[in-house]
């Protein structure tokens, strides 16, 4: 298995285990992680999430947000 299957694969057990959990900003925090790594897109994260009931747009809002912090 190639790294970026492994990058989808690890985004999609993040997002579907903690998505409305407490750790929301660390699931984050990993997630960008793997896209500045370029092991996955936005585009590619955004779909997952929507295939989870998650609008593609609230990702792109978080991504914005931690930017922002930065």
């Amino acid at each position: 298995m190639n790294v970026k299957t492994q990058a989808r694969i690890k985004v999609r057990k993040l997002l579907k285990e903690n998505i409305r959990g407490h750790n929301k900003w660390e699931m984050y925090t990993q997630i960008f992680a793997e896209m500045d790594k370029r092991r996955i897109t936005l585009k590619e994260i955004c779909a997952i999430a929507e295939s989870l009931g998650v609008p593609g747009c609230v990702i792109e809002m978080r991504r914005n947000d931690l930017l922002k912090m930065a």
